[in-house]
Formats: structure tokens, C-alpha cells, sequence
């Protein structure tokens, strides 16, 4: 049976959820749109105020993707909100759709909400058993497509407006803490970050996806006014930052 698992990751999460199907996955971020045809297709993403990654939303628009089943698994430091809905949604642009769609709940990466650390292993100690029943559905061929219920959509755009206000993702820096080791700009998924004089710049092309400031060995790098604390500070302890550097590697 031919399988195409798709993921998109900043800190782990999905990466590592994504392999529990396919020991090497493919970064949405590295490839490019295309047409797809498998006998099962795969989407691993994390939610971004109850969406779906920018980034994720453009690929799934420009590609096309053949397959009797396919299905999507959200990680996410709450509820999915609308994202299952949405990947349906950008699926039926190329005349697919979404056989079924499953949350996970994990440590969330979000600097301004940061998932207190007993939490943070209740969820990981949890995670295997919810993946098992997801995996064992997909197996199945299992369906849940009536389940999937779009949220207001308004809610969800001042939600994610609001956020980018209140954490000033949109307004990046690196502090005089910053050492140049240029870290912040070989993790990030997006090409985003170029160093010049050994210092981070940011582009005009940022996903949100809070990779920069997590893996910031200095916390040298700011949102706004907002910094990582060191109880925010999270990177799934299955991968390893080496291992997103690699799978972000256009090479």
C-alpha cells in the first residue's frame, strides 16, 4: 500500500506524530505543490488559534491530492477549534475530502500560554495511548467526516488577530543577548530568518509557528515585549533540534 504523510512542526509536536506512521515523513514546508495519488494520505499539523498553519493552508491550495482515504491529526495545547473543518475545506478545492480527522493534546509551544510542567508529562505520558487509538482507526479506515463542525468564523479570526496583537509576533528582535550563533534562522521551517553582521533578520514571511524564540539558546530573541521564560520553553523530547534542522534542510 502506498502512503503519503504529510506533517508541519516547530518544536516537535507534529513531527513526532507524524513518524508514528511513517518513519520519514514529508515536510510541507520543503515541498513543493504538486499532484498527490496514494492509497492513504496523511496530514500532521499543529493549531494556531484554532487554525490550521498558514503554511499548510497555501500547500493543500495549490496541490492536489488523489486517495480513497485521507485523513488529518491536529496537536494542539487545547481544542482544535476549526482546523479539521479547514483541512476539509482546502481539500475540496482540489476536489477531495477529509475521511477523518482526530485532535491530540500535547504541551503547547505558545510563550504567553505556556503548559505548566506537570502538565506538560501528564500530556506526554498520555500521548501514546491516544495515538494508539488513532492509529488503529486510520488502520481501520475508520470515518468521522459528519463530526467535523466549522466554528464561527469570525471568532476565530478576531481570536488570531487578537493574539498576534497581544503577543507582537509581528514585531520580532533579537536583545543584546543574542550571540549570533544563528540558530534562530537554521530551524526556522519557513526560510525566514537570514543572519547579516550576525544578527537574526526577520522577513515578511513568519508562520507563527514560535520555532525562533523556543530553540533560542540565549532567549535572546523577543515578540513584542514578550520573552521566553524558561517554563515556556518546550521542544518535544522524542526529536531533537538537530533532527528539525535536518528535515528543514533544502538540500
Amino acid at each position: 500500500m502506498k502512503q503519503l504523510i504529510f506533517y508541519f512542526t516547530a518544536t516537535g509536536n507534529s513531527l513526532h506524530v507524524a513518524k508514528q506512521f511513517d518513519s520519514d515523513p514529508i515536510n510541507i514546508a520543503i515541498q513543493r505543490p504538486d499532484r498527490f495519488v496514494a492509497d492513504r494520505i496523511g496530514f500532521v499539523f499543529p493549531v494556531y488559534c484554532g487554525e490550521m498553519p498558514a503554511v499548510l493552508k497555501r500547500f493543500m491550495r495549490l496541490s492536489r491530492f488523489e486517495s480513497p482515504y485521507i485523513f488529518a491529526v491536529a496537536t494542539c495545547g487545547g481544542v482544535p477549534g476549526n482546523a479539521l473543518a479547514q483541512a476539509d475545506e482546502f481539500l475540496k478545492i482540489g476536489k477531495a475530502r477529509l475521511s477523518y480527522g482526530a485532535s491530540i493534546t500535547l504541551p503547547d509551544n505558545c510563550i504567553l500560554f505556556a503548559t505548566p510542567e506537570h502538565k506538560k508529562q501528564e500530556l506526554l505520558q498520555n500521548e501514546s495511548f491516544v495515538l494508539k487509538k488513532i492509529i488503529d482507526d486510520v488502520n481501520e479506515g475508520a470515518t468521522n467526516l459528519h463530526k467535523m463542525k466549522k466554528l464561527v468564523a469570525i471568532g476565530t479570526a478576531f481570536s488570531w488577530f487578537g493574539m498576534r496583537k497581544m503577543i507582537g509576533t509581528d514585531r520580532k528582535k533579537a536583545t543584546s543577548k543574542c550571540v549570533g550563533c544563528g540558530l534562530c534562522a537554521s530551524v526556522c521551517p519557513m526560510l525566514n530568518i537570514v543572519m547579516v553582521k550576525d544578527r537574526p533578520v526577520f522577513g515578511m514571511h513568519c508562520t507563527d509557528c514560535f520555532g525562533c524564540i523556543q530553540h533560542c539558546p540565549e532567549s535572546a530573541i523577543r515578540f513584542g515585549m514578550i520573552r521566553k521564560s524558561e517554563s515556556s520553553y518546550y521542544l518535544h523530547p522524542e526529536i531533537t533540534v538537530a533532527e528539525l534542522i535536518r528535515r528543514n534542510s533544502r538540500r
